[in-house]
């Protein structure tokens, strides 16, 4: 009669086996199915079937590896670890830097739709002319670009944290999807040392950083990228740098300066946000990672 089957109808058989069971370490059971019963009934030999020997042999031998199985199966492991977190780790950085970027620039996007239709045309809008030789030429500017960043853009984001930059000239603004915005007017200096605006560059950065957008710790590959608003123009959007003069995906690739290619430093690489978008928000595999 099998353990697994009703006390009722065991009777004194099931005591025997019960006798076995628990006090029975080191004499054999009956048969498998009394091995399995011990098992079942929780009235294994010191609480654990392996204590019990079956058929000639011990059961811990069954139910335990040695030390080298161990050491082999963990060997194995680490092997097959090592092998694919890199690569996974790498897909999800690749991910997070993607979205942020796509996310970002339909939000900026949008936020000039807002802002035109309440401010009128970039075209229009307030701006400055600075004297080059001005001792407070650097403390104007910087106070010129939180103005643009707060008036035109900053009412229509969800933004979490503002300030000035560490490097004068420009302000920054952080929105609620991690991503910080560094506004800085970019132009020229005409032949009487007047700065006359031409675009607002807008410096994306996934990891906080608020530099100028030619600071040597930019990564234009990996953690940032550069909008521009060409405020000179009419009717201007949000346009990611590199897409001027209607360059070619080849044109923004291979450009000798600011190319997205391994060949070009990392800090200088600022057309990588317009191959991005180029490329419908996909990165090939020969994307300089």
């Amino acid at each position: 009669m099998l353990i697994s089957e009703s006390r009722e109808l065991r009777g004194a058989n099931y005591e025997k086996i019960v006798k076995r069971c628990k006090f029975g370490g080191g004499a054999a059971l009956g048969s498998f199915q009394d091995l399995r019963g011990c098992k079942r009934e929780n009235i294994c030999y010191r609480g654990n079937v392996g204590n019990h020997f079956y058929n000639g042999e011990f059961m811990k031998k069954h139910f335990g590896f040695t030390l080298a199985e161990v050491l082999i199966t963990l060997g194995i492991i680490g092997v097959v670890a090592a092998l694919t977190i890199p690569s996974l780790v790498e897909k999800h950085q690749k991910e997070v830097y993607l979205n942020r970027v796509k996310s970002t620039y339909s939000i900026v996007s949008n936020a000039l739709v807002a802002s035109v239709a309440e401010n009128g045309d970039p075209s229009t809008w307030e701006y400055t002319k600075f004297d080059s030789s001005d001792p407070d030429y650097f403390e104007k500017f910087s106070e010129y670009s939180k103005m643009i960043a707060t008036k035109y853009f900053k009412p229509y984001l969800k933004v979490t944290d503002e300030g000035p930059t560490k490097v004068a000239r420009g302000y920054y603004l952080k929105l609620s999807n991690g991503v910080t915005l560094t506004f800085q007017p970019e132009g020229y200096l005409d032949s009487n040392g007047i700065f006359v605006q031409m675009s607002i560059f807008i410096i994306g950065s996934i990891n906080g950083n608020t530099t100028i957008w030619s600071d040597s710790s930019r990564d234009y590959s990996r953690k940032d990228f550069i909008l521009q608003l060409r405020s000179n123009y009419k009717n201007a959007k949000i346009d990611f740098y590199g897409t001027q003069n209607n360059n070619t995906i080849s044109d923004i690739i291979n450009h000798s300066s600011y190319g997205c290619n391994k060949n070009i430093q990392r800090s200088r690489r600022l057309y990588c946000g317009a191959l991005l978008y180029y490329s419908g928000w996909q990165m090939t595999d020969d994307y300089p990672w």
